[in-house]
């Protein structure tokens, strides 16, 4: 079912589409039209971005803004979640 759209809503996307397919020709092969090609670089972000904390929302008393505390928590600098002991915590990308 298509939705349905006014004319200036196709027209700005369709500038916005013109503008980003532009921008990834210009970064060479292999970049080009997909199906986020439509969205701004601002609502892309907004709706492809996970929610995430921020270092900036943890205060020097490791409690977060929402008054979440992460005391005796033991962080590692780095972890491969492919490769977690309790076996597969992430699954193949499908797209």
């Amino acid at each position: 079912m298509m939705k349905d759209h006014s004319m200036s809503e196709y027209l700005s996307r369709m500038q916005i589409f013109k503008d980003n397919l532009k921008r990834a020709r210009a970064m060479g092969p292999g970049y080009g039209d997909t199906k986020f090609a439509h969205y701004t670089k601002e609502e892309f972000k907004r709706k492809m971005t996970p929610v995430s904390v921020h270092p900036k929302d943890i205060h020097h008393d490791e409690t977060l803004r929402n008054g979440t505390e992460f005391k005796d928590v033991q962080v590692p600098d780095e972890f491969d979640w492919r490769k977690s002991p309790e076996g597969d915590k992430v699954g193949p990308v499908y797209d």
